[in-house]
């Protein structure tokens, strides 16, 4: 792949990591047209976090998996999936969309992730996992690399918007799981929390004790 490239770019106000599934409902007129020239070129799009008329630097390109509805009205349900990291260069307002040129960016890597950090980033996702109420054994982590590792923590993990963006926009995958680490307590305590909220509504709205 080139250093840079132009691609179209998708704002959204959600933070897209590279391997993770997404799955979008496509309405506007604009991104229809993109989607459909995605689909004809094969190519990828760029999902980046727009959030308080902000829109941020660091993203992640999308592949279209597969469609998997059209209505007759054009909209289509789609299902994505992140690729890579990428800074935007320049943006172009040429077409109904945006586009940008970019630089795509590869996760940094000075050597082995130390074994403990692994060992308690892998503690962790199970704690993430359980809290949703999967098995862990459903799950082959001796099979993920410190890359992938990092990037479902994040994206599962019950982190706030602005911290999925800080987490993506990590250049080493070792700081980036010391920071999900750092965070592992408050985003514990948010998990519990939701689940809470999740009983309670399953009651009826009775409070549990």
């Amino acid at each position: 792949m080139p250093d840079s490239n132009k691609i179209p770019l998708f704002p959204l106000g959600i933070v897209l990591f590279p391997d993770i599934p997404l799955p979008l409902h496509i309405f506007e007129e604009r991104y229809k047209l993109m989607i459909n020239e995605c689909l004809s070129n094969d190519s990828v799009f760029g999902i980046t976090l727009h959030a308080d008329d902000k829109l941020y630097n660091i993203g992640c390109t999308a592949k279209i998996v597969s469609v998997l509805k059209k209505y007759e009205d054009g909209r289509m349900d789609i299902l994505a999936q992140g690729v890579e990291r990428f800074a935007i260069e320049n943006i172009s307002e040429e077409k109904p969309y945006l586009e940008a040129d970019v630089e795509y960016l590869s996760d940094s890597l000075k050597g082995p992730i130390n074994p403990d950090l692994k060992e308690d980033a892998v503690e962790f996702l199970k704690k993430i996992i359980e809290s949703t109420g999967h098995e862990t054994n459903l799950f082959d982590f001796e099979e993920m690399d410190s890359r992938q590792l990092s990037y479902i923590i994040a994206a599962y993990g019950g982190f706030t918007t602005s911290e999925k963006q800080e987490l993506l926009e990590f250049e080493e995958t070792e700081n980036r799981l010391r920071k999900e680490l750092e965070l592992s307590d408050a985003v514990m305590r948010r998990l519990e929390f939701s689940k809470r909220l999740s009983d309670i509504g399953k009651s009826n709205g009775r409070l549990l004790n």
